[in-house]
């Protein structure tokens, strides 16, 4: 088996190995920047927040500045005039003179206010602290001349230690805020002291000025990051939701879900398809359980994570299929070898049951770039085809899409042309049965090739090469000659199959039409499913086939309906007589109620037309009671006989309205 490239085993021991889609395709820019300006601004508050407390003390730091700067101003002034008033010896001169001390007081007065209650002059006297002046606001509290000071600190002796001027805070009860101590230097003795009391009231005002700023700011400040971090959670959980609406809960890997999302953003040029189908997943839940069903599920999600790129997306398609986006990787070898590195990683890795190992296999489609799709619908559609012919030639195998795929047919055409020309090929009948009575009301014809080797191929093995060739038309007309022999034989109805592309073909359909005008009998017992390949946008030429041959009374049937294209218009343009549910509806049908739903209003709705209903791909009992619950008319599948040579009397023809 392949190896893991050595490019890959590095990223994987760097730690950038994911199993989900890379981050350019989960997170458009523009909630990239929704959640970058969100945690950007989220700090931004939060630091503001953190830094209102410390913006007030450098306003209120600033506050105390520019009064310090007024009353410097003012203790620069008073020094002046008392320089010229008392020249020398102040103790000596204001002892002895009373008008000298009331000169001066009212010097230091002429400073003094409601704001600055208190302006006086101490000086040092043996230690102590007296009265010099006194020109406080109010007049009786103003100290004495001699009058010994006590003070409530030690800051005076800094200012005149130091000779600068110093400050201290006042406790609120003292009814002051901040004093001043301003040592004056024009007496050399004593030391004197020019002292400001500032009021409270000043702290008070700038307070109350700016407190309610600062509890605004605050709340602001909470109430922004409430809502941010609300915010910010609110949008978590909504990607969380959303996330979680496109993963698949026993696998975790992405679902269908995911398509919606990512559609617009693949590039086709560089984007390949990988379909898996489990095979015979529905053996291992009915021997085993549906327990071990959900772990070989789970076992398979593990393989395809393991054996796929860091930016390729992994989603669980359906019940047991398994889709693959190969993204960012134009080399379309590359690309098939990793389908084939995941498809040779399954026998290596069984599933152990008890003592038991499990070997599971896969059918695998693929679709490389560039492929032949207009969109990412049309790559899944295509790479379903592929996986279809997988599935139908064997199963345990890939089927490429594209050249490789054509080459493979090329050399199978030689030996197709020669079986059809010598006659190998013969054909199968499936019953299709009677839902109220259970009993064959028709047959559909399948056709079968017998190779050189003796092997049976299937219609998917050999179709597929020789369509649009001669020898198409040579199987085509072998077919339909087959069916009219063996009905006619027989008496028995049956239906036979042709590609809606078949029509447009002339010659194909004069061919078709021409025999059945020549065979009446035959024309009112066989119906012709009609299997559409491609969309069809010009539905005129088509119904106007459809309708010549209803006119000779042949059935018209829509085979896989829901599988492809077939919608409403279908039903409208061609006024089918019969519409076959493909078998894919109604497994899904067995998991989702709202499919059953949707099925009945269809079964409703074909009622309301005159269109009878036929669910196909019926494998147990379960499912055909589902069937007969939604209300489909007839029922074909292995529940009630696989394809043989076998045919039995059908009871009348219940595709009659």
């Amino acid at each position: 088996m392949s190896t893991v490239p050595d490019r890959r085993k590095k990223r994987e021991k760097r730690g950038l190995r994911f199993s989900l889609p890379p981050l350019r395709l989960r997170f458009r820019p523009a909630a990239t920047a929704y959640f970058i300006v969100l945690l950007a601004t989220t700090a931004v508050i939060s630091w503001l927040y953190h830094d209102i407390d410390r913006t007030f003390e450098k306003v209120y730091a600033e506050f105390i500045r520019n009064q310090i700067q007024t009353v410097e101003e003012f203790a620069g002034n008073i020094q002046n005039q008392l320089k010229t008033v008392v020249p020398d010896h102040p103790v000596e001169r204001l002892g002895r003179d009373e008008a000298l001390r009331k000169r001066v007081n009212e010097i230091l007065g002429l400073f003094s206010n409601n704001h600055f209650r208190y302006v006086y002059l101490l000086y040092l006297d043996r230690g102590k602290l007296r009265y010099l002046a006194d020109g406080s606001w109010e007049i009786g509290q103003r100290g004495l001349f001699g009058q010994k000071f006590d003070p409530d600190n030690d800051v005076w002796a800094d200012a005149l230690r130091e000779k600068k001027p110093v400050y201290s805070m006042q406790k609120d009860f003292t009814g002051l805020w901040l004093t001043y101590y301003y040592p004056l230097t024009i007496w050399k003795e004593p030391k004197t002291l020019l002292v400001f009391d500032i009021s409270i009231k000043a702290y008070q005002n700038f307070n109350h000025l700016l407190t309610p700023i600062k509890k605004l700011l605050k709340i602001l400040s909470i109430a922004l990051i409430v809502l941010l971090i609300v915010s910010l959670v609110w949008s978590l959980l909504f990607y969380l939701q959303r996330r979680r609406n496109s993963i698949d809960p026993l696998t975790h890997l992405y679902n269908r879900n995911l398509l919606l999302r990512i559609r617009e953003h693949l590039d086709l040029s560089d984007t390949s398809v990988i379909l898996l189908d489990i095979d015979h997943f529905k053996r291992v839940n009915d021997r085993y359980g549906h327990d071990t069903g959900d772990r070989v599920l789970v076992h398979v999600a593990r393989i395809l994570q393991r054996f796929t790129r860091a930016d390729d997306i992994v989603i669980r398609y359906g019940g047991e299929e398994f889709l693959i986006f190969v993204v960012g990787l134009s080399d379309r070898n590359e690309v098939i070898r990793i389908a084939q590195r995941i498809h040779g990683a399954f026998p290596e890795n069984p599933v152990r049951i008890g003592q038991e190992e499990l070997n599971v296999t896969v059918s695998t489609g693929v679709v490389p770039v560039p492929g032949s799709a207009t969109d990412i619908s049309e790559a899944i559609r295509l790479a379903d085809k592929m996986l279809y012919i997988a599935k139908t030639s064997g199963r345990n195998k890939i089927v490429v899409y594209g050249e490789e795929n054509i080459r493979n047919r090329s050399l199978l055409f030689a030996e197709i042309s020669r079986a059809i020309a010598d006659g190998r090929l013969f054909f199968h009948f499936q019953p299709i049965v009677a839902t109220d009575t259970g009993k064959p009301v028709r047959y559909e014809t399948l056709a079968r090739l017998r190779g050189e080797d003796g092997r049976i191929y299937l219609p998917a093995e050999f179709i597929p090469a020789i369509r649009g060739t001669q020898a198409y038309r040579d199987l085509s007309k072998q077919l339909l000659e087959g069916a009219i022999t063996t009905c006619l034989k027989k008496k028995t109805a049956l239906s036979i199959n042709f590609d809606i592309n078949d029509f447009l073909d002339e010659t194909l359909f004069e061919m078709l039409y021409d025999r059945l005008a020549q065979n009446p009998e035959a024309a009112k017992l066989l119906s012709v499913e009609l299997l559409e390949e491609h969309k069809i946008d010009d539905f005129s030429l088509l119904s106007e086939k459809t309708r010549r041959l209803q006119e000779l009374g042949i059935k018209i049937a829509l085979d896989d309906y829901g599988r492809g294209y077939a919608g409403l218009n279908y039903l409208l343009h061609f006024h089918p007589d019969v519409v076959k549910m493909d078998r894919t509806i109604l497994a899904k049908a067995m998991e989702s109620p709202l499919i059953v739903t949707v099925l009945q209003s269809l079964q409703q709705t074909a009622s309301i037309m005159g269109i009878k209903t036929v669910a196909e791909g019926i494998e147990n009992g379960e499912m055909a009671d589902l069937a007969i619950r939604i209300g489909f008319d007839c029922l074909q599948g292995y529940y009630f006989g696989r394809p043989s040579e076998t045919l039995h009397s059908t009871e009348g023809d219940r595709y009659e309205a």
